[in-house]
């Protein structure tokens, strides 16, 4: 499910249509280059390249390297890369895959004198303090307490600024037949989490529905700027609310997170809900995503300290980043130079860190669970206390 830069390469080479050498490998390596910058747009990659770790590991010393040695080391560049920019989660058991471990093999296969490396080299050596950091920080993030994929995914939906994209299959009577047809609605989502609409006869994603229930609908998360944040898109059937006792909840729950959209009592109106679920995907960011089994999205709660989360964030990033500094060395070992909280759940926080290393995000778990916001008060206060007194030697 990640980008695989392997595979995009050898895609190249099948397709090749020029003699195989230094020309094709030089666009090879300019192409994943330019990939990975399309594909972390909203990041420093720019910074990473040119000033951070991928710098010093691709010998970058100011001036013009070989081309063999850039080749060399682009899969090293490429598994640093993924690492500093996503940190890695597991996504058995509901949690988001990232690429550390096909960052770990692929430099193991760099390590044997596979992958790209050129015939008659020896493979490039990393920085051992480099490894030593990445080799921490990787074995925080996998034991580091975080939401299930499933309970992020209900959370992104149910805190969303209410508004999704949705796609229907345009009917057979429509001059756009047999083509996918989208469209910005407003929507809730019942105690499920099921998402539902009320739309108008003259609407043409009505008239696609009522002929073919089949359709996607993507739910983008409340303060979503790039591709770097997350989003959902669901795949499933939107049916109409059946009259009765049904369609008064369905209004009810509606209203409720649209008070002012009183044209759904107009007679042409009429709620859908999508019943059923064939697919849930869920992407919380670069090199971040992966599909849920809808009975876990369906089962897992959206978290309940999003209600005030904005107001700890900001409280902490306006007026205490030194004690979110001080934690993440306590807690984390590393010191770096700026520390900005980006999320706050009742397992932990989500910090965007700089160091002499290059930029990433690093998650900070509490001590304990978070119940509301008293508590979440009561944890943070405790944890800067306790990292106020992080000794030197745990510095890296």
């Amino acid at each position: 499910m990640l980008f695989n830069y392997h595979r995009h390469t050898s895609h190249s080479y099948r397709n090749c249509t020029e003699p195989c050498g230094l020309t094709l490998m030089t666009r090879v390596f300019q192409r994943a280059l330019s990939t990975l910058v399309v594909l972390s747009s909203s990041t420093p990659v720019a910074s990473f390249l040119h000033h951070g770790p991928a710098s010093r590991m691709m010998g970058n010393k100011g001036g013009s390297q070989s081309l063999g040695s850039a080749i060399r080391r682009l899969p090293q560049v490429i598994s640093a890369a993924a690492f500093w920019l996503s940190p890695p989660a597991s996504f058995s058991s509901q949690r988001l895959s990232s690429s550390s471990s096909s960052s770990a093999e692929g430099t193991k296969t760099e390590e044997k004198g596979g992958g790209h490396s050129v015939p008659g080299q020896a493979p490039a050596e990393q920085d051992p303090e480099l490894v030593r950091v990445q080799t921490m920080l990787m074995e925080h993030q996998k034991t580091a307490a975080r939401l299930t994929a499933a309970e992020e995914a209900r959370t992104l939906v149910y805190y969303s600024t209410g508004l999704g994209v949705l796609g229907t299959n345009s009917q057979a009577s429509s001059p756009l037949a047999g083509y996918p047809a989208s469209a910005m609605v407003g929507f809730a989502v019942d105690e499920k989490g099921r998402p539902i609409f009320s739309f108008s006869s003259i609407s043409t994603h009505k008239q696609d529905l009522l002929k073919d229930p089949r359709a996607s609908f993507t739910v983008a998360s409340k303060d979503f700027k790039g591709l770097d944040d997350g989003r959902v898109s669901f795949v499933g059937e939107i049916k109409k609310v059946p009259e009765g006792e049904e369609t008064t909840k369905a209004r009810e729950t509606y209203l409720a997170r649209h008070p002012g959209h009183f044209w759904v009592d107009f007679g042409d109106f009429d709620f859908f809900r999508m019943d059923t679920m064939a697919a849930v995907r869920y992407n919380g960011g670069f090199a971040r995503f992966g599909a849920l089994e809808p009975a876990d999205y369906l089962d897992a709660a959206p978290d309940a300290c999003q209600p005030y989360a904005a107001a700890v964030m900001n409280h902490m990033n306006a007026d205490h980043s030194d004690a979110t500094k001080a934690m993440v060395l306590h807690y984390v070992g590393l010191e770096v130079d700026k520390a900005e909280i980006v999320s706050l759940d009742r397992l932990g926080m989500m910090v965007k860190v700089e160091s002499k290393w290059g930029g990433s995000k690093i998650r900070l778990p509490f001590t304990r669970e978070c119940t509301d916001r008293k508590v979440c008060k009561e944890i943070i206060v405790e944890m800067t206390q306790a990292s106020a007194g992080a000794s030197a030697g745990a510095k890296v």
